[in-house]
Order: C-alpha cells, then structure tokens, then sequence
C-alpha cells in the first residue's frame, strides 16, 4: 500500500454526469492501465462515462464515445494513438 500505480498511464480524465463518479472512477480506471481501463469503461462504466488516457510516450488514447468529437491542439506535444 501507498506505493504509486506501475503501468504505461501517465494520465486518465473521466468524464461523467457527476463529478464525485468521475473522481472515484479516475482512481478505479487508471489503476487498470490503459487496455482493462478502457474496456472497463466501455462496457461496465455508468451509462454516458467516457475517458481520455494518455500514456508516458504521450500517446492520446479515448473511448468510443468521444471518437468523433475529441481534437489535440495542433501544437500539442502529445499525439492521437492508431486504432488498434
């Protein structure tokens, strides 16, 4: 305990109707990792969740339901991740 989460994640962003969900389900998701914190959300999260997971190599990863909306600043220093 007290040890801090060892995965690819640098950072998780949920997005929910209400905002002690997102804060609990940030804790919950980025513990996962990137792969279990997706399908996590996709298929157990609370209807309307969705998440932005950005690894250490600043990869920029989202769920399905901010596919088509979700746009990095063209001078961000991250990137959008390939479909997998």
């Amino acid at each position: 305990t007290g040890y801090p989460v060892d995965n690819d994640l640098a950072s998780v962003s949920v997005i929910t109707e209400h905002s002690m969900d997102g804060d609990a389900l940030t804790t919950l998701i980025f513990a996962k990792g990137l792969e279990e914190g997706i399908k996590f959300v996709e298929e157990q999260a609370p209807t309307g969740t969705q998440a932005i997971f950005i690894t250490h190599e600043g990869k920029v990863y989202v769920t399905k339901g901010l596919k088509e909306n979700f746009k990095l600043n063209p001078d961000s220093e991250y990137q959008m991740a390939e479909e997998e």
